[in-house]
Order: structure tokens, then C-alpha cells, then sequence
């Protein structure tokens, strides 16, 4: 499973047809739907809006085995490149204000997020203060 916090909202026709494009599988093989509907298609869509903050959108992928061997990065480069958007993903540390930024270019960099904006309201904004 991915899990991406994406940087503007996307349409469901346009993730499917993208996340399609980067995993190499027919448009029809990938939904975006409900958490009980994930095992219908090879790639399922979790669609949730948060909101507010840099990265409104959350998406999570759940993949068949035989889609699963692209690494959640290289997914993320992908999906960011075709849509010119900009992602977190988890750097899977213990710190959970410390993600993985993917830039729509598909650059990688570890970000670090205001903990406030996250802890109290649930939305994710890049802590300017630890940035290069």
C-alpha cells in the first residue's frame, strides 16, 4: 500500500488514468473507492480530502501482489511528474513530523512538518525552519 499526501486535488478519472500510465495496467484495472470495495480491481484508490493545509488531498493505493514491486518513492515520482503536483510520503522513521517531500520534477528531500498544524488540526504544512 502507498500512502501519498498530495499537494492539490485531483480528479478520480485523472488518478486512475495516471496511476494507471505508471504502473503499466489498462484503465480499467484501477478504482478509486471505498475501503471495502479495495479488493474489486488490481488498484484501488482510497480518496480522502483533509482539508486544509499544503497537502489537502490523501491517497491511499492498494495494490494486487503482481503491482506491487514499484517502491512507494518511485511511485510517488511518477504520479507527481505526470500530475505536476507535489507530495509527503512517509520516511518510515519514528519521527512523525519528519516525511519524504517529492516535488513534481520527482525530486526527494526529508521535510519536516509543523507538529501544531498536525497534531491539532490534522493537516500537514512543510516547517519552513528546517529547510536547507
Amino acid at each position: 500500500m502507498y500512502e501519498l499526501h498530495l499537494s492539490k486535488k485531483i480528479k478520480a478519472e485523472v488518478l486512475c488514468a495516471s496511476t494507471a500510465s505508471i504502473l503499466g495496467v489498462e484503465v480499467v484495472e484501477v478504482a478509486v473507492s471505498d475501503i471495502s470495495e479495495i479488493s474489486k480491481v488490481a488498484v484501488s484508490i482510497v480518496d480522502t480530502l483533509r482539508g486544509g493545509g499544503e497537502f489537502p488531498q490523501t491517497i491511499s493505493v492498494y495494490l494486487a501482489p503482481q503491482y506491487a514491486a514499484l517502491s512507494e518513492a518511485d511511485f510517488a515520482r511518477g504520479l507527481c511528474s505526470v500530475l505536476g503536483v507535489s507530495c509527503l510520503i512517509s520516511d518510515d522513521s519514528n519521527n512523525p513530523y519528519r516525511w519524504w517531500h517529492v516535488d513534481s520534477d520527482g525530486v526527494l528531500k526529508t521535510v519536516h512538518v509543523q507538529a501544531d498544524s498536525l497534531d491539532k488540526n490534522g493537516v500537514f504544512c512543510i516547517d519552513r525552519r528546517f529547510e536547507d
